[in-house]
């Protein structure tokens, strides 16, 4: 049996097989003794055993499910924590353990969740897939009950010949035609039950839901989300990722909400990712955003978006930034870019303002701060303002030059970069 005495518990066991409940219990009583010992670590190891535990088919009473799994690793974090608070006590819990330990838990923590998310999906998936199939039996015919039999049938793991099953089911109550949609839908419903069967029953590593689960299926959010726990550090594959991110977005938004689709896509996963450049590659992110307001991308499939929601952009960004400096350099960056168009251009002017406005209220801010705090000195404010004032100089003399090349009236944009200018409003 399992040792409470100073042998660390991770010397004496690494995997545990599948385990009946009581033999679960007999363990979480081990691990409250190992609390009550204040050997954390051990308690911790221990609860990571059980989380990562062997498994059986559903319905066996040594089955575990995932939310189990979950809730034995987030047991195990917490313990973890616990024994970097009682580091510095007389403890019997420093031998054998590397402090590595916290951080092992709370990626497996991550990946958990990331599984759970996926089986989720594809049980929607295949819900939705299964509504489909009810859909077309009933253009034929066919009994509903025939079509439950038949995902029953699936489930239970009869998935080797599809187009087989069916006739064999069916027989002359369905024509080609309609076994051959009952055929392509039973076998997309096929690849979901297999999937999440698997996912259910066995607990995956971060590369396995990767390549196996998330990429195949194109959930692009959460391969990004991938991507960033494991610190992936090829940026051409993740600009791509983001492109296919927002391609989506796009896709599944309704019609002239494409822009705010993507700025919500942009801003949930840019306060998880922000600042890492490699996740976050802002530059990249704030020309596509650009891109698709001025109908320019995807090629082909977007409309310029109204003249009302141009400021959506930068604030979705300064949400994620929380200032403006990095901001303003990347706009700045694209609008000198010698590849801009002047459409693009454009466009940047106009989201530069915003930005440009935040940097004005940051500086105001900053300036009050120093002459409200006494025996602070500081000319940080005074170089903010002189460098305010020479970006609008800059812009505003490319949105004059824009009009006369777009034969626009741009009289508005020259007015807001003037206002900006004028540090004493």
């Amino acid at each position: 049996g399992l040792s409470a005495g100073p042998a660390p518990i991770h010397t004496i066991v690494k995997k545990l097989p599948a385990l009946m409940p009581k033999a679960v219990d007999a363990l979480e009583v081990l691990g409250r003794l190992y609390v009550h010992r204040h050997m954390f670590s051990h308690a911790a190891y221990l609860q990571l055993l059980l989380g990562e535990r062997l498994n059986v088919s559903e319905g066996d009473p040594s089955f575990v499910s995932l939310e189990k799994r979950q809730q034995h690793l987030l047991d195990a974090m917490r313990l973890a924590k616990s024994r970097s608070q009682h580091q510095g006590l007389q403890s019997p819990d420093s031998e054998g353990f590397s402090n590595s330990l916290l951080d092992a838990l709370q990626c497996k923590v991550e990946i958990i969740a990331f599984q759970i998310r996926l089986v989720d999906s594809l049980t929607s998936k295949a819900s939705s897939c299964e509504s489909e199939l009810m859909q077309v039996g009933g253009e034929y015919n066919i009994p509903r009950q025939s079509i439950d039999r038949l995902t029953e049938l699936v489930n239970k793991g009869v998935h080797e010949n599809i187009s087989m099953l069916i006739q064999t089911e069916l027989g002359n109550l369905i024509t080609a035609d309609g076994q051959e949609r009952l055929t392509q839908l039973l076998t997309s419903y096929a690849g979901y039950a297999m999937k999440t069967l698997n996912l259910v029953t066995t607990f995956f590593s971060l590369e396995d839901l990767y390549n196996d689960f998330a990429r195949p299926e194109c959930m692009w959010v959460l391969c990004l989300e991938m991507l960033h726990l494991a610190q992936f550090s090829d940026v051409q594959m993740i600009k791509d990722h983001w492109d296919m991110c927002l391609f989506a977005a796009i896709k599944e938004s309704v019609d002239g909400q494409s822009l705010s689709a993507a700025c919500s896509i942009v801003r949930d996963l840019g306060n998880n990712f922000y600042p890492n450049d490699v996740s976050f590659p802002m530059q990249h992110l704030v020309q596509r955003l650009e891109e698709i307001a001025a109908g320019i991308w995807p090629a082909g499939e977007g409309s310029p978006a109204s003249s009302d929601v141009h400021k959506l952009i930068p604030k979705t960004l300064l949400e994620v930034c929380g200032a403006s400096e990095r901001l303003r350099y990347v706009y700045d960056t694209l609008i000198e870019r010698h590849t801009t168009t002047n459409v693009l251009r454009l466009q940047y002017l106009k989201s530069v303002i915003v930005v440009l406005e935040f940097a004005k209220m940051e500086m105001l801010k900053s300036k009050s701060d120093f002459r409200s705090t006494p025996g602070i000195l500081s000319t940080r404010p005074l170089r903010e303002a002189g460098l305010l004032v020479e970006l609008c100089d800059k812009y505003l003399l490319q949105a004059q030059s824009l009009s006369s090349d777009l034969d626009l009236n741009l009289d508005d944009l020259v007015s807001s970069f003037e206002r900006v200018k004028n540090l004493d409003k």
